[in-house]
C-alpha cells in the first residue's frame, strides 16, 4: 500500500491555488496562457525592481556635511528675484525654486501645470503651489533660473534681460542662455538642483523649515531615483542630513510614496 506523502499547510494552500487558477488554463494548449506567463513574469520583475530601489543599502555620503564645517559667505539680495524652473516641471525644479525663494527670501513661481508627484509632494508637506511665471505681478521682477540654463526650456513671462541668477546641474550646450553682465552662476555636476540648495543652506547657517526640508528631500530622491540613479555623487546622499532636519518620514518611504503617486 502506497504511503501518503505528509504536506505542510503551505503546501497544500499553494497545490489548491495551482488547481483552481492555473491547472484549468491548460498552460500548454490555451493561448491565452501565454499572457498569464507574461503578466506574472512581469510583477516578478517589478517586485525585484521596487525592492531593489528601496533598499536601505544605499551608500553613505564621504563628505563634511556638519554645519559648524562650513564658512559663512553672505548670501546676494534677492529679495526682489522670482526662483522658476524649467518648462514641463518637475520634483526638482519646482522644490529647488520653492527652496530658493526661501533661502534668498525672493519668490517662487511655476513654469507650467504642475504633475502628480510634485503635487503629491507639496500636498504631503503643506506648501502651496507657486503661481505661474507668467502672473502679470512678476513684470518688475528680476529672474533666476533654477534645474535649467536652455533657453527653450525658459518659461514664459522670464525676462531673459533681467536674469540675475542660475542655478543647475545640467551640462552647458549650444542654446545656452546669453548673459550680457556678470551674475551669480552655480553649475554643479551632481545628481539634482534640491541638492545644490540644500547645500547653499548648509553653507550659510540657515535653519532649513521642516516642510523645505521635506521637499528638498522629495526632488533629490525623485530625480536620483532614490540615490540609484547613475548621476548620484556623494553630494546628492544630503538626504539622511535633511531627514533629520525635522523631516518625520524615512527617504526610503519617501520615494515609495513618490513613485506610487504617479499613478495615482
Amino acid at each position: 500500500m502506497r504511503e501518503k506523502r505528509v504536506t505542510s499547510p503551505y503546501q497544500e494552500t499553494a497545490w489548491r491555488a495551482f488547481r483552481r487558477y492555473i491547472k484549468p488554463y491548460k498552460l500548454s494548449s490555451r493561448p491565452r496562457s501565454r499572457l498569464l506567463l507574461a503578466v506574472l513574469f512581469a510583477c516578478l520583475l517589478l517586485t525585484f525592481a521596487i525592492n531593489y530601489l528601496l533598499s536601505s543599502e544605499v551608500p553613505k555620503a564621504n563628505l563634511p556635511l556638519e554645519m559648524n564645517n562650513f564658512p559663512v559667505p553672505q548670501l546676494p539680495d534677492f529679495s526682489n528675484t522670482v526662483f522658476v524652473g524649467h518648462q514641463k516641471n518637475d520634483v526638482d525644479s519646482i522644490c529647488s525654486a520653492i527652496a530658493a525663494a526661501e533661502l534668498f527670501r525672493g519668490v517662487a513661481a511655476r513654469a507650467d501645470d504642475i504633475n502628480r508627484e510634485t503635487e503629491f509632494v507639496l500636498k504631503y508637506f503643506g506648501l502651496p503651489v507657486p503661481p505661474l511665471a507668467s502672473d502679470p505681478s512678476f513684470a518688475n521682477h528680476d529672474w533666476c533660473l533654477l534645474d535649467h540654463n536652455q533657453k527653450d526650456k525658459v518659461p514664459a513671462g522670464v525676462d531673459l534681460d533681467k536674469i540675475v541668477c542660475v542655478i543647475d546641474h545640467h551640462q552647458l550646450l549650444g542654446n545656452a542662455i546669453e548673459i550680457s553682465e556678470p551674475r551669480m552662476i552655480d553649475i554643479q555636476p551632481w545628481g539634482s538642483t534640491t541638492t545644490m540648495i540644500a547645500f547653499k543652506f548648509f553653507a550659510s547657517k540657515r535653519e532649513i523649515p521642516r516642510p523645505i526640508a521635506g521637499c528638498l528631500l522629495g526632488g533629490v530622491l525623485s530625480d536620483t531615483v532614490n540615490l540609484r540613479s547613475p548621476t548620484t555623487t556623494d553630494y546628492d546622499r544630503v538626504s539622511p542630513y535633511l531627514h533629520v532636519r525635522g523631516v518625520v518620514i524615512a527617504p526610503p518611504h519617501l520615494f515609495f510614496l513618490l513613485f506610487s503617486s504617479r499613478w495615482q
